[in-house]
């Protein structure tokens, strides 16, 4: 169990269960009245409530002439079944799994019956040990709640448990057990009713339990005689009834105090003000009796767990570090918006039956809520609102507010991430998928949301198993920089995951389109209508705050407030914190009198209170700028270390006082001491062109203020590197020795420098400085946070900061060619050796630099540090794309497939080889059962675990992790394309007549074969032609195929349905023949509606999907093959003459080049992470890393384009590559050379060259 981090409520109350049983019964109500209710409950134990993570067990057993329900429920309405309904609601027992037990104990009835207390507690005991959620292997505690002949049954079930050797584990599990109104001594009740069923008057058999409940019965003196040796341990709370019972005309106590009370040191006891039927069922939440009862529950469930959590302390905040670093998560905060929560608000929303039917699962089919409003309409207000209503209900709950402009919190990828975690938090199962994540070494270090959705969900937390519904709640999704990838992913959510969204925004176009999209949205707007209800009662209570003693005027403040708002709560909140300073009827009366309506106005006359002011304008200029234009929001020990680099003081105090004091309310503080702007409509009421203020924000300013800031700390001497291995200290400690803007700089200078004033050489002289003195510093603080993501960015801002200096001045100069340079080289780097600086950041120092090409800015500067190791004989004087060659003798490569650990390579003899991503060393070889046949195509699931590979007779499914086919299906006639479904279930696959089969991944048997008709076959032809090429995508659910000399046509997935063909002339469309077409891939990304096409003639085409028109189409490609990033960003082809061209796929513009050896090239694939290129010609495979590849991965604002040289850049020439690289070494054991080898087996031709000197440091 994991304590939340984050400052979701954690207290509870019985007024806020009732608001939300209240809730709820809007809900109930909606059920049908007439479905059949089993007011006394069922036999055995029955599972009530099971929590995302169970840490104790609490068990319900009922008395004499009751039942598992029927005992626990003051009537037969759902809500008053408080085990099952209150309880599990209640934040105190989130960790608790709820049972009942129910045993044969009607005494009312003909049959006689010899079964006793000793059999139910046998039966009890017996059904614990076998329960799946409570049996061997477990180890929750256990609390007993026993009622009246109950509480025996539960004594005598420990006697049994602690005696018997079968059951001494599940014995030492039992914590606490509660009597209510257990007849310890018996009771004198059960003698007349004993003597009433022996009765010849009375049709009841008689009962053994019965005789059990007697003063003086043996069954009792058994039990507490054993009880009392073995009880020592135990918690023993009991309670007793304080009003008799009506029996017939009389009435007395069931259960006498004296019985009641064991007297035990252990033992504490209380009344309650009930008879003894009543002493366990009650009206409501606030019932004092059931407070009695829930109190004592609750206060054993804290000693519990606190206990649990301090056993285990140290073990679980290693696992919170190690989740927390693998996630990189970032804290949220929700006490700002917390504070203006008012009980009743927002009940025009949570009593709506939309949201009670989306929040309790009646409307199955609207699994997201949309609230959407227009700017300050209160919308983050009602996000925590809605927060807490589900945490009122004990839900498990993930939250997370968007703020456009800070780079921690403002990407679709840091609330996928923030979610993760928190659900993570709250479920075992969660944790356990992601911890197998981890074992896998499947890396979440790319921030492309897409495939961090695959990763880290599909292919994992949506594999656990929930026990509950699990609830997002995201607030500002129009400030997430790249919202519109999050409807694909959402679009595609597998309706057997238990998720239910909320989500808020203002309306915009994209956000529109994105909801118009899903099929499973519930909408609500928050209008002046719906929220002005919600303002009343947040003014009414903040004028109750100002003590101003006359009610009419406290009355006419808030009329007047009311009737300004125009429904911007916002607006109220900055009013009301306005009249706080005010101390007189006067001051308080002028500001409401001044006031203007509007949020802009608001503001306009906030900056012109601040130009009045007399000194310290300079400083909160400053902080304005910092406070709109950062890349994340700064804390106030980073915002002062930046201003004193700013503005060369270093003396800058009491910076906290001085934002709340003469900021304006523009900006604030939040708990975790970060600075923020007050809401992103101030912020971009300051970025405005138009406004006419000295404390306006001018963007290219402030940006360049900011890089300038930001480069002079990375030069200055904080950041040096050693200059000695053996001064080196690990890293964490230096980190934590230098400035608190340490961090930002490092992780957001180029940023601002991409936005930055071009035109100014200053720049280029501090990037020459910081790049000849500590940019290796740099790199280490970053490896050090377990991400590249910021040289990768890096690279990409210096580039475009680069090209738009050219505007300015020429491509010249010693300056340009360094930064130049290194813009290549940071990607480099985090391309060769990103796993070895993850995995040790101080390798950039002593290790990488000497294994640099010789002609490298890293190399030349770095290549000889005193301490490092000395590299002899490297032959690359620059960056070779070329990452790795395998080769395989005579055999002939055929196919490729990539995922997130391996990559495969199909040969013709249909052996594979899988080789480990990271490294490229082989991992495994897969070998067929019978008959030979090439691997002709090949596909992995989602996670990995599986491949699939299809011959033309044969197609076969491959545990990777162990090297097992699990089944082969021959063929008859050959596919042209596989795949596997979403959510990895079923196989896919296409064959040359056009018929698409799905088969059942576990067992390889046929589900469903239908073949699409040929759409031009009844047109013009009489004959039926077998198809050259097809693609499925799933994400657009399309389907491609091309019969032989016809275009493409186009089929949905799900219903074959044609929506038309694809061709390069109008004509062609008609069905009137085309140059064969040699490859056709879908763009992956959903949002892309476009495929792409190889002809025979050269031409590369690429259609709209939609429109079913040619997008554009280059002349003289020349290829063979295509390949497409998963992010769908890069097209990559290759020819019959080995060349590799890669392509910007939206555009066709050419990328890239790489020339290679005279082999044509038959298979391409893109790693998962898009930042390689695997090929396979002739009897060899490459693994290619060119640095255009870092553009996949690199995140970026909206504003920010792509900027890359036009002219393609050829690399790389045929004759290195058919001399034959080395790619297998080995060292002398005690000379200092290094024996080299080819990896066809032979040795390098110049046998000068076989050994190579090294030196050892």
């Amino acid at each position: 169990m994991f304590s939340r981090p984050f400052s979701q409520r954690s207290k509870s109350s019985t007024s806020s269960l009732e608001r939300a049983l209240k809730r709820l019964s809007i809900s109930t109500q909606q059920t049908d009245i007439d479905a059949p209710v089993d007011v006394v409950g069922s036999l055995g134990l029955t599972l009530l409530f099971q929590p995302s993570e169970p840490l104790i067990d609490f068990i319900f057993v009922h008395g004499l002439g009751g039942g598992s329900r029927k005992t626990w429920a003051l009537s037969k309405e759902p809500l008053h079944y408080w085990p099952q309904e209150w309880l599990p609601r209640d934040p105190p027992f989130k960790n608790v799994r709820i049972h009942t037990f129910g045993y044969a104990s009607k005494w009312a009835e003909i049959k006689s019956s010899t079964l006793n207390v000793h059999d139910f507690a046998k039966s009890l005991v017996a059904a614990i040990q076998d329960s799946p959620h409570m049996g061997t292997g477990q180890r929750t505690p256990l609390v007993l709640i026993g009622h009246s002949m109950g509480g025996l049954v539960i004594k005598k079930a420990y006697i049994i448990a602690r005696e018997d050797p079968l059951y001494n584990a599940l014995g030492e599990r039992f914590h606490t057990m509660i009597f209510l109104g257990t007849p310890h001594r018996g009771s004198g009740l059960a003698t007349a009713l004993n003597y009433s069923l022996k009765s010849v008057l009375m049709p009841y058999g008689s009962k053994a339990y019965v005789d059990d409940l007697k003063d003086d019965s043996i069954m009792l003196q058994l039990i507490n005689d054993g009880f009392r040796h073995v009880s020592g341990n135990l918690q023993l709370p009991s309670f007793y009834e304080a009003v008799e019972t009506q029996i017939g005309p009389t009435s007395s106590l069931i259960v006498s105090r004296e019985s009641a009370v064991l007297g035990y040191p252990n033992e504490y006891s209380a009344l309650i003000n009930a008879n003894h039927r009543g002493i366990c069922k009650f009206h409501s939440p606030s019932d004092p009796n059931y407070l009695t009862i829930r109190n004592a529950l609750a206060s054993i469930t804290k000693d519990i767990v606190s206990d649990i959590y301090h056993q285990k302390r140290e073990e679980q905040q290693k696992q919170l570090r190690i989740l927390e670093k693998y996630l990189g998560i970032s804290e949220d905060d929700l006490t700002a918006y917390e504070e203006r929560q008012i009980e009743g608000s927002c009940e025009w929303l949570t009593f709506s039956k939309t949201y009670c039917d989306w929040r309790d699962g009646h409307a199955p089919l609207k699994a997201v809520f949309w609230v959407n409003g227009q700017p300050g309409s209160g919308k983050s207000f009602i996000a925590t609102h809605v927060i807490n209503s589900l945490g009122d209900l004990n839900m498990d709950t993930s939250y997370f507010f968007i703020r456009h402009g800070d780079k921690s919190s403002s990407t679709l990828e840091s609330c996928l991430r923030s979610l993760a975690f928190q659900m993570a938090l709250m479920n075992f199962n969660v944790r356990e998928e992601i911890s197998a994540m981890q074992q896998n070494e499947i890396h979440l270090d790319r921030d492309e949301p897409r495939a961090l959705w695959r990763m880290l969900f599909v292919s994992g937390i949506f594999r656990a198993s929930f026990q509950r519904t699990q609830y997002w709640v995201i607030d500002g999704l129009n400030e997430c920089s790249n919202k519109s990838a999050l409807f694909p992913l959402l679009a595609k959510l597998d309706s057997r995951v238990p998720l239910r969204i909320f989500i808020t925004s203002r309306t915009t176009p994209t956000i529109q389109k994105g909801f118009s999209q899903l099929q499973n949205v519930a909408i609500e707007t928050a209008s002046p209508e719906n929220t002005l209800g919600d303002i009343k009662l947040y003014v009414k209570k903040k004028v109750e705050e100002l003590h101003i003693d006359r009610i009419e005027y406290r009355h006419k403040i808030t009329s007047t407030i009311i009737e300004k708002s125009e429904g911007c709560f916002l607006w109220v909140v900055l009013v009301l914190e306005e009249l706080e300073s005010a101390f007189s009827e006067s001051e308080i009366g002028l500001i409401l009198k001044e006031v203007p309506v509007g949020m802009d106005p608001l503001y306009a006359r906030t900056l012109e209170g601040m130009s009045q002011a007399s000194r310290g304008k300079p400083l909160a200029k400053a902080i304005l700028m910092w406070s709109t234009c950062a890349t994340r929001a700064l804390t106030l020990e980073e915002l002062e270390a930046a201003l004193r680099i700013q503005t060369k003081d270093r003396s800058i105090f009491a910076l906290e006082k001085f934002i709340s004091s003469t900021c304006g309310n523009l900006v604030y503080v939040d708990r975790y001491k970060k600075v923020r702007m007050i809401h992103q409509t101030a912020k971009e009421f300051l970025l405005r062109d138009d406004l006419d203020s000295e404390f306006a924000i001018r963007g290219r300013d402030a940006h360049s203020a900011l890089a300038d800031t930001c480069l002079h700390y990375l030069i200055c001497n904080e950041m040096k590197a050693p200059r000695n291995r053996k001064l080196l200290t690990p890293t964490e400690q230096r980190i934590k020795k230098r400035s608190l803007f340490a961090d930002y700089a490092c992780t957001s200078f180029s940023d601002h420098l991409r936005s930055a004033d071009t035109a100014s050489d200053s720049y280029m002289v501090l990037l020459d400085k910081f790049f000849r003195s500590n940019v290796l510093s740099w790199i280490e603080v970053a490896a050090a946070k377990g991400t590249l993501s910021p040289l990768i960015l890096t690279a990409k801002n210096l580039r475009g900061f680069l090209e738009s200096r050219k505007k300015h001045a020429g491509p010249i100069g010693k300056h340009y060619q360094l930064v130049a340079e290194w813009s290549t080289d940071l990607g480099r780097i985090a391309a060769k050796f990103g796993r070895h600086l993850l995995e040790s950041p101080t390798v950039i120092y002593w290790l990488i630099p000497s294994f640099c090409p010789l002609e490298s800015p890293v190399k030349v500067q770095f290549g000889s540090s005193r301490g490092g190791f000395s590299v002899a004989g490297l032959s690359n004087t620059v960056w070779n794309d070329r990452l790795a060659c395998n080769t395989y003798g005579s055999e002939q490569a055929r196919s490729t497939a990539c995922s997130d650990k391996h990559f495969a390579v199909g040969l013709s003899s249909g052996i594979i080889h899988l080789y480990f991503q990271d490294t490229c060393q082989e991992a495994r070889v897969l070998k067929q059962s019978g008959r030979r046949d090439p691997a002709k195509l090949m596909a992995f699931d989602t996670s990995g675990g599986l491949l699939l590979c299809a011959g033309v007779r044969s197609i076969r499914l491959w545990n990777t992790t162990n090297g097992a086919e699990l089944w082969s299906s021959t063929l008859s006639i050959p596919p042209v394309a596989v795949l596997f479904s979403d959510g990895d279930t079923m196989v896919i696959s296409i064959s040359i007549q056009n018929a698409i089969t799905i088969r059942d991944v576990s067992t390889g048997k046929i589900i469903s074969s239908t073949t699409q008709q040929n759409p031009f076959e009844t047109q013009q032809l009489g004959f039926r032609r077998p198809i050259d090429r097809a693609a499925i995508s799933l994400v657009h659910n399309l389907v491609s195929v091309v019969y032989r000399g016809l275009p493409i046509a186009i089929y949905t997935m799900d219903n074959n349905e044609f929506l038309g063909s694809c061709a390069r002339v109008e004509e062609v469309r008609e069905g009137r023949g085309d140059t064969a077409l040699l490859s056709m891939i879908f763009n992956p990304n959903p949002e892309l509606n476009l495929i792409a096409a190889l002809y025979l003639d050269g031409d590369l085409a690429l259609y709209d999907t939609m429109e079913l028109e040619l997008v554009t189409l280059v002349n003289g490609a020349d290829a063979k093959s295509l390949a497409a990033s998963p992010a769908g960003r890069t097209l990559a082809t290759g020819d019959a003459g080995g060349v590799i061209q890669i392509y910007d796929f939206e555009t066709l513009r050419l990328l890239y080049r790489i020339v290679a050896a005279d082999q044509s090239i038959r298979s391409m694939s893109f790693s998962t992470d898009s930042m390689r290129l695997l090929d396979v010609r002739g009897t060899h495979s490459n693994i290619w890393e060119p640095s255009v590849l870092v553009r996949e991965i690199a995140t970026e604002s909206e504003s920010v384009s792509d900027t890359y040289p036009v002219d393609p850049k050829p690399v790389g020439n045929r004759e290195l590559y058919e001399k034959g690289d080395i790619t297998a070494v080995a060292t002398h054991p005690t000379e200092n050379v290094i024996f080299g080898g080819i990896g066809d087996g032979s040795f390098p031709p110049n046998t000068r060259n076989v050994c190579y000197p090294f030196a050892r440091g």
